[in-house]
């Protein structure tokens, strides 16, 4: 099955911008946030509920590729797909695309905490939320 994948569209506000009008270096983590998000709720299972379930994803690790600049009000897709995944991390990657060109592009890579802070495994019904699959409640 191909990884899942998921487009969004977003339009940079001028306070995510630097003095020169374009997205601040940081604020790409905050798009990637956001794609990886949206990612996760059109599979049926919203960060929120992921939490609540007793379980945290954070960052290992971050990488971005900056190739040209996004500029203030300029629309941009966030494109997010999972890369891999095995028991205990799973690794997303992104690209930020206007309509001509590819922006920026990224990874990060997650490990599975539970309530207390323990690293655990990839419960698995992320695992098959990953492979494609809906979350059913």
């Amino acid at each position: 099955m191909p990884p899942i994948s998921d487009r969004i569209t977003y339009r940079p506000i001028y306070g995510d911008c630097d003095r020169m009008g374009v997205l601040y270096n940081a604020n790409y983590l905050r798009l990637f946030e956001m794609g990886r998000t949206e990612l996760l709720r059109k599979s049926g299972l919203s960060y929120d509920e992921f939490e609540k379930m007793g379980f945290i994803l954070p960052v290992a690790r971050a990488r971005i590729e900056f190739k040209k600049p996004v500029k203030y009000d300029e629309p941009v897709d966030i494109i997010t797909s999972v890369k891999t995944h095995d028991r205990i991390k799973i690794t997303f990657d992104y690209e930020i695309r206007n309509s001509e060109f590819l922006l920026a592009a990224g990874e990060t890579v997650h490990t599975t905490l539970n309530r207390d802070g323990k690293l655990i495994e990839v419960p698995e019904f992320l695992v098959r939320i990953l492979e494609g699959e809906r979350f059913h409640k």
